[in-house]
C-alpha cells in the first residue's frame, strides 16, 4: 500500500461512492460526526469570548475527542475561519447590521438582539439533527498512507479498510488527497473522494465553429429552450411526488403529537423515527431523479457545443419574489449551469453567463426593437413584432456571442451565401410571422432559415 505522489502538472478527479460499512464502523463514523459538530460550536463560543485553542487543548478537557479523526477536527476549525472570513468581508462592503427577519422577530417576541451573534451573516451554532452529518478528512502529509483506495474498498483514519461500491474506476496513477464521508438522513454512507491525476492542463478553445454556439433561455415548466429550438421537457418530479410526500407528512405529523401527547421524547419515539426516515426517503428520491436528468441533460449539451450562453438569473428572488419556490426549485437551474459548467471546462469549452437584466425575452433579434414590460408582461409568453416572432434564447445566443470577442474567442461564421427574406408571410421551424415593415426587406438569414442581424 505505498503511495506515490504524481509529478508534473496535476488535474483534479472526484467521485462520489456508495459505503457498505459494519455496525462497528458506522458508529465510529457517527461519532465523528458528532465530534465535528461539537469542535465547530465550542470553537465559536470561545471565538465570541476572544479565546483561541486548538484541537490538542480541547482535548485535554474534552476526552472523548480523542475517539475522533484529528484532521477533520481540523477541518471544522478550517471551516469556522472560513465562516469569520465571509462574515468581516461582508460586514466591511456591506455593513454590519441585523436582518429584517431578526429585527421582525424581535419586535413580536420582545426578545432583545445578541450582538455580534444576531448580526447578518455571522457564524451559526449548529444543531444536531439541523447540520450536515458529514467530516472531511485529508491526507496527513506526501506519501502517506493514512487515506487510500485499496481494491474495492477505501482506507480512512479511524475507521480502516471501508467497502465502497467503485463504479467509477480513478485513472491511472491518481492519488486519492481528501475525502468527505456523508450520512444520509436515511441511514446511507456515500464517500466523495478527491484524487490528483498527473495530467496536463486542457488548454481553452479559442476558435469555434457557429454550430458550435447555443443559447439557453430558463423556462418554468420544462428547464430551458434552446436557440435551435430544442427543449429539455423536464419531468417535474416533485409535482408528482407531492400527494404521496404529503400523505406520509401528515402521518409523521400525527405520530409526533401522539409522542407530546405520552411524554415520550421525540428521539426515543421509535414510530416517529421510523416514519421520518420514510420522509426522507422520498425527497432522497425526488432528489436523484432531479440530479439523474441534470447529469445526463448537462452532459449531452457539453458534447454537442463547445460555447454556451445562458442568463445569469437570481433563482432565490425568482422563488421568494414571485411566489414560484415549488416550480423554481423542482427545476434545479442552479445545479443545471454548475454540471453544465464544469463539464464544459473540463473539454476547454466556455460558459458564458448573460447580465440579468439583459432583455431576452423582449428584444426582437431582426429589427432590435425593445418591448416595454406593459407590452410584454410575464404572464404573456409569445413575443409579437412586426418583423416577426422567435425564441428569447437566439438572443442569448447572439449576446453570448458579443461577449465571447471580449474574451478573447474567435467564433468562425459560416461564409455560404445566405437566402433573403422579402416583405410577406413566412414559417421558420414551425414559427409563423410576418415581415410588415417596407424598412426591413431584404434581411439575410441563415441555412436553416433564422433571420440575421
Amino acid at each position: 500500500m505505498k503511495r506515490k505522489t504524481p509529478k508534473g502538472p496535476v488535474a483534479h478527479f472526484a467521485a462520489k461512492y456508495r459505503a457498505c460499512p459494519t455496525e462497528e464502523q458506522y458508529a465510529v463514523m457517527d461519532g465523528v460526526c458528532h465530534s465535528v459538530r461539537a469542535m465547530y460550536n465550542m470553537s465559536l463560543s470561545d471565538r465570541m469570548n476572544g479565546v483561541y485553542k486548538t484541537p490538542a487543548q480541547y482535548k485535554k478537557d474534552k476526552t472523548w475527542l480523542t475517539d475522533a479523526d484529528s484532521l477533520a477536527l481540523c477541518d471544522a476549525q478550517r471551516n469556522l475561519n472560513g465562516a469569520f472570513s465571509r462574515y468581516h468581508e461582508s460586514g466591511k462592503k456591506n455593513g454590519y447590521r441585523y436582518s429584517k427577519k431578526k429585527l421582525a422577530k424581535a419586535k413580536r417576541t420582545g426578545k432583545e438582539l445578541r450582538h455580534p451573534y444576531d448580526l447578518e451573516g455571522h457564524p451559526k451554532y449548529k444543531r444536531r439533527g439541523d447540520a450536515k452529518h458529514s467530516y472531511t478528512t485529508y491526507c496527513s502529509s506526501v506519501g502517506a498512507t493514512n487515506l487510500l483506495v485499496v481494491d474495492d474498498c477505501i482506507k480512512l483514519p479511524k475507521v480502516g479498510l471501508l467497502k465502497v461500491k467503485l463504479h467509477r474506476q480513478p485513472p491511472e496513477g491518481a492519488v486519492l488527497t481528501s475525502a468527505t464521508v456523508e450520512i444520509s438522513s436515511t441511514g446511507k454512507v456515500f464517500i466523495s473522494c478527491h484524487f490528483d491525476v498527473p495530467a496536463a492542463p486542457v488548454e481553452p478553445i479559442t476558435e469555434i465553429r457557429e454550430d458550435r454556439v447555443v443559447g439557453l433561455d430558463f423556462m418554468m415548466n420544462g428547464l430551458y429552450t434552446s436557440s435551435d429550438g430544442d427543449f429539455a421537457n423536464m419531468p417535474r418530479r416533485y409535482r408528482e411526488s407531492e400527494k404521496k410526500l404529503a400523505k406520509a407528512q401528515k402521518v409523521l405529523s400525527r405520530r409526533r403529537e401522539l409522542a407530546k401527547q405520552r411524554g415520550v421524547d421525540i428521539r426515543d419515539a421509535k414510530n416517529y423515527q421510523k416514519q421520518k426516515k420514510k420522509v426522507a426517503s422520498i425527497h432522497e428520491r425526488i432528489a436523484n431523479q432531479r440530479k439523474d436528468f441534470l447529469h445526463k441533460e448537462s452532459r449531452k449539451i457539453a458534447n454537442s457545443y463547445d460555447l454556451v450562453g445562458i442568463e445569469d438569473l437570481n433563482m432565490r428572488g425568482m422563488a421568494g419574489g414571485l411566489k414560484l419556490g415549488k416550480s423554481v426549485h423542482d427545476d434545479g437551474w442552479g445545479m443545471f449551469t454548475n454540471f453544465l459548467g464544469y463539464k464544459l471546462k473540463d473539454k476547454g469549452g466556455h460558459l458564458i453567463k448573460v447580465d440579468k437584466w439583459f432583455p431576452s425575452s423582449r428584444l426582437c433579434p431582426i429589427c432590435g426593437c425593445v418591448l416595454s414590460k406593459k407590452e410584454l408582461p410575464l404572464s404573456k409568453r409569445v413575443f409579437e413584432c412586426r418583423c416577426g416572432d422567435i425564441n428569447a434564447a437566439q438572443n442569448v445566443k447572439r449576446e453570448a456571442l458579443r461577449m465571447a470577442e471580449d474574451l478573447g474567442i474567435t467564433v468562425l461564421l459560416d461564409e455560404q451565401p445566405k437566402p433573403v427574406y422579402e416583405e410577406g408571410s413566412y414559417q421558420v421551424e414551425g414559427i409563423a410571422f410576418r415581415l410588415a415593415n417596407p424598412l426591413l426587406t431584404g434581411i439575410s438569414v441563415s441555412d436553416d432559415g433564422i433571420p440575421r442581424l
